[in-house]
């Protein structure tokens, strides 16, 4: 998506952004299925987030995550089922993750199908809007 320039990030951070050759911006895409369909693994390290919908959504796609062990996140990802859990703020167990899964390739396609399932199970569509109407129907009692 578009850069937040609200972000607290120090100004160097834009700078390395638009100028390392290994990292590609795409910046704002209408459909990201197709580099869902590409990626290896999912990594949203925030420091603050909502409920995650870029976790639900590549965890469709049958890709492992590894999230920031925060309200909103952890609730996208089963450690060590679907993905990873780490200590948000953490350098050291970001690049551990990255390697567990790098090195533990079989393993991580496992996660990615127990992902898929999970989201099946509890995400889909028809699933949150029916928990909607029920919460909204228990309200107005």
């Amino acid at each position: 998506g578009p850069i937040e320039m609200q972000d607290p990030l120090q100004e160097d951070y834009y700078t390395k952004l638009n100028n390392n050759k290994d990292i590609l911006y795409l910046g704002k895409q209408l459909d990201v299925r197709p580099l869902y369909a590409l990626a290896d693994s999912l990594v949203l390290y925030s420091y603050r987030e909502g409920f995650g919908n870029v976790v639900i959504e590549s965890a469709s796609f049958g890709v492992p995550t590894i999230v920031a062990d925060i309200p909103g996140l952890r609730d996208t990802t089963v450690h060590m089922e679907t993905g990873l859990l780490i200590k948000p703020r953490s350098v050291e167990s970001l690049t551990e993750a990255l390697m567990y899964l790098y090195k533990n390739r079989p393993q991580a396609k496992i996660m990615g199908e127990k992902g898929k399932d999970r989201i099946h199970a509890f995400f889909t569509n028809e699933i949150v809007w029916s928990a909607q109407l029920n919460l909204y129907k228990e309200l107005c009692e």
